[in-house]
């Protein structure tokens, strides 16, 4: 299934896993939770720190933008600290909010600590935009700021309507939708060339290595399979399917596929997707779109209900024009630091 991700940990801990030492490094912490922490070097030696910022909600139908991305490794003794800053996702609001109303917008992840040096290392929260009314401006994303080694910004859409942008990555910066035929949430892959009104509707999710294909399948990871439209049989729904993923360790190692959109009028969500992964979209009677474990979008949901809160650094998702319907909720930040280095 589409949701390999490193499980939660308890409130005010991080999640530690030892690892295959594939990126010169044996262990790992990850901050998922929005929060204050405080990391302990255990031993002296090199650490290695991924960070994707909290994105911003989503104004109605019109998609958040996404958290930026960065990493920096650095020296550390035994016993000093790092003071880590996970932030929240915007919240996203209806389309019964007057002009001038904005989404929320996500709050700063940062890294600070004597190992850093003076300057913390911080990806601002992605901003939240308003209904394209002329008084409100378009979500963007965070500013990237502090001595990171590299760093990719997040995404934002101009285009309402459609599936919402993928977190910036070790690959590059975020994705969005480049057209209103993009319904599912955008993957770290490359985008589809030559996208156009006429080449047809994109309701999967963009996997991590291929975008999604015109029509209802994700895009592929490198081995992951992509999501596909559910068989159905008579009014058996055709809904979406989540798309494959596979463990990861470093970011740079994710191998997810997008989840799949689900047939116009069926009732039916669109499928989850993995890491880097986007979600497909819902059908068009009032159904959630897909979500991302971990940086891709969130599918457009449909009709009139809340969008669900879009994976850590995603763009709040979208939602249909019905009563009552309201935006997503951006996705929170991220934080792990990889420790204990691989020695020959």
């Amino acid at each position: 299934m589409g949701r390999t991700a490193p499980a939660a940990a308890p409130s005010g801990k991080p999640a530690t896993s030892n690892g295959p030492g594939s990126n010169g490094y044996w262990r790992r912490d990850v901050y998922q939770t929005p929060g204050t922490y405080t990391w302990t070097a255990k031993k002296d030696g090199r650490i290695k720190i991924q960070a994707i910022g909290a994105a911003a909600g989503a104004a109605y139908y019109l998609p958040g933008a996404s958290g930026g991305y960065g990493e920096k490794e650095l020296n550390v003794t035994t016993g000093q600290t790092l003071t880590i800053v996970v932030g929240t996702g915007g919240h996203g609001i209806p389309n019964n909010q007057g002009v001038g109303t904005r989404a929320g917008d996500g709050t700063a992840t940062s890294i600070s600590g004597t190992p850093v040096g003076g300057t913390a290392l911080t990806i601002a929260g992605a901003t939240g935009g308003g209904y394209n009314d002329g008084v409100n401006p378009v979500s963007n994303p965070g500013a990237i700021t502090g001595p990171w080694d590299r760093s990719n910004p997040g995404a934002a859409s101009s285009l309402g309507g459609v599936g919402s942008p993928s977190s910036g990555s070790p690959f590059g910066p975020g994705r969005a939708a480049s057209t209103n035929r993009e319904y599912g949430g955008k993957g770290w892959a490359e985008p589809v060339a030559n996208i156009s009104a006429s080449s047809g509707t994109h309701v999967g999710g963009d996997g991590t290595h291929t975008a999604a294909p015109t029509g209802y399948k994700g895009g592929r990871g490198l081995v992951s399979k992509a999501g596909f439209r559910g068989q159905g049989n008579g009014y058996q729904p055709y809904e979406g399917t989540d798309g494959e993923a596979q463990p990861f360790w470093d970011l740079a190692s994710v191998d997810s596929a997008g989840g799949s959109g689900a047939t116009s009028g069926t009732s039916s969500p669109g499928g989850n997707a993995g890491p880097g992964a986007g979600g497909g979209a819902g059908d068009s009677n009032g159904t959630y779109g897909g979500v991302s474990a971990l940086g891709g979008g969130t599918g457009w949901s449909a009709g009139g209900l809340a969008a669900p809160r879009s994976g850590n650094g995603g763009g709040g998702g979208g939602v249909g024009s019905t009563a009552g319907g309201r935006g997503g909720a951006g996705g929170n930040g991220y934080v792990q630091i990889f420790w204990d280095e691989v020695t020959l």
